[in-house]
């Protein structure tokens, strides 16, 4: 991923909190979200409020965490257009 693809780091209320009050996190949109678990990473959304909810990739497929358990991810059309992917560890 390029420095020019980045997006701006932002500050915000996060479910994913560093900080009590704000977090520094940077977003991606959803092409920049497969490319960080293409590498490796796992990565959420804002929107789904949940730490414990993330996509990666596991035995080669690409997942969804959810409930402590596995699932493989039916991509929606709402996470294609969602620009609001973070990387958590």
């Amino acid at each position: 991923m390029t420095t020019q693809s980045k997006k701006t780091i932002e500050y915000a209320t996060s479910p994913l909190p560093k900080d009590k009050n704000k977090t520094e996190f940077e977003k991606y949109n959803f092409v920049e979200a497969i490319a960080t678990i293409l590498s490796g990473d796992k990565v959420t959304r804002i929107e789904w409020a949940n730490k414990d909810i993330y996509c990666l990739i596991k035995d080669k497929f690409l997942m969804l965490h959810r409930d402590n358990k596995f699932f493989n991810w039916i991509i929606a059309s709402e996470d294609m257009e969602a620009s609001d992917w973070i990387k958590i560890d």
